[in-house]
């Protein structure tokens, strides 16, 4: 079983919905995910617009306001392009959690140059693939209880959200790895790549995507 968002789904369906976001979603991998590293400490135009195949609607305006943010002195870049959501424990003040909170605030923009979470969250992905969600509006209306609860858990401990979407994700990346569900997902796809799939380089480059990126699928197919 894998859990998306509180809701049990079988190995079988989440396979179902990942091979079929390979085929009908081939594009989004290819012009969006395939971008994912670059230097560290740097992003590039093309990155910033790829995110258009992940209808982010980013205007020019706002693809220059990333590169030039990433390029100023003090950005708060994390080491590390490795960095995982799972170490990010809300728990821990000052780590990782923290900074990553730090650098999505320093691309959220400050004066006349305000940008929406999807999309510092769609360029953040691309820099740091298994560390910052997704986080668009379908995936917050999916997961907007189990922030909710996540906020309730650390506001004693000083998180004063209403809800902490991060959290709420990175629980579910805990719990399905634990339960080796999603290295399950990603073996079976491998075994109908290798099978002689028509599909298989399509379905073999999503098995390649980091754990939290295969939840993302998993949750933005939710009722699709």
């Amino acid at each position: 079983m894998m859990t998306v968002a509180g809701q049990d789904l079988s190995i079988e369906e989440c396979v179902a919905r990942l091979h079929k976001y390979a085929i009908e979603n081939h594009r989004a991998v290819e012009e969006y995910d395939d971008l994912v590293g670059g230097p560290l400490r740097s992003i590039s135009p093309e990155q910033v617009r790829a995110t258009r195949r992940m209808s982010s609607r980013i205007s020019q305006a706002e693809v220059d306001w990333f590169v030039d943010r990433a390029a100023e002195t003090g950005t708060p870049w994390i080491e590390g392009a490795d960095s995982d959501l799972v170490d990010a424990d809300p728990a821990v003040h000052g780590g990782l959690y923290d900074h990553a909170l730090d650098l999505f605030d320093w691309f959220a923009g400050t004066g006349k140059m305000k940008i929406g979470t999807a999309k510092v969250s769609k360029v953040l992905y691309l820099k740091y693939p298994a560390l910052f969600p997704i986080l668009d509006s379908r995936l917050s209306r999916l997961y907007r209880a189990e922030a909710e609860r996540s906020a309730d858990r650390y506001r004693d401990q000083g998180r004063d959200y209403r809800r902490m979407y991060w959290s709420a994700i990175r629980d579910d990346v805990i719990a399905n790895r634990a339960t080796g569900a999603l290295d399950d997902a990603r073996q079976r796809l491998r075994t109908a790549a290798d099978s002689g799939d028509a599909h298989s380089d399509r379905i073999l480059r999503l098995t390649r995507l980091s754990d939290l990126r295969l939840l993302d699928v998993l949750a933005w197919t939710e009722g699709h």
